[in-house]
């Protein structure tokens, strides 16, 4: 087979384990790279449109409290300097 012998004892071969098939997603050897960059901005482009729609959610919820003007005030009794905290709790019950 190898009659001039010239590889013998020059250096040893690279032997390493193979991946094993369960690791490989077999579902993407087949889709190409600018599939994956489309879904990939897909699914950045909803997270952005969600975030975006519950800031302004908040940002309403903080308008509409803003504009309030029915807050209902209770009488003051004590000093700040009397008050602890089983006084307030009794009052606020």
């Amino acid at each position: 087979m190898f009659l001039k012998k010239k590889l013998l004892k020059k250096w040893f071969y690279g032997v390493e384990d193979a991946v094993s098939p369960e690791t490989i997603i077999w579902e993407n050897l087949g889709v190409s790279l600018w599939t994956k960059v489309k879904k990939w901005a897909q699914a950045l482009a909803l997270i952005i449109l969600a975030a975006a729609v519950s800031l302004y959610g908040f940002w309403q919820m903080a308008a509409l409290e803003k504009a309030r003007r029915d807050y209902t005030l209770r009488d003051c009794r004590f000093n700040d300097a009397e008050i602890d905290v089983l006084t307030a709790f009794a009052d606020w019950n």
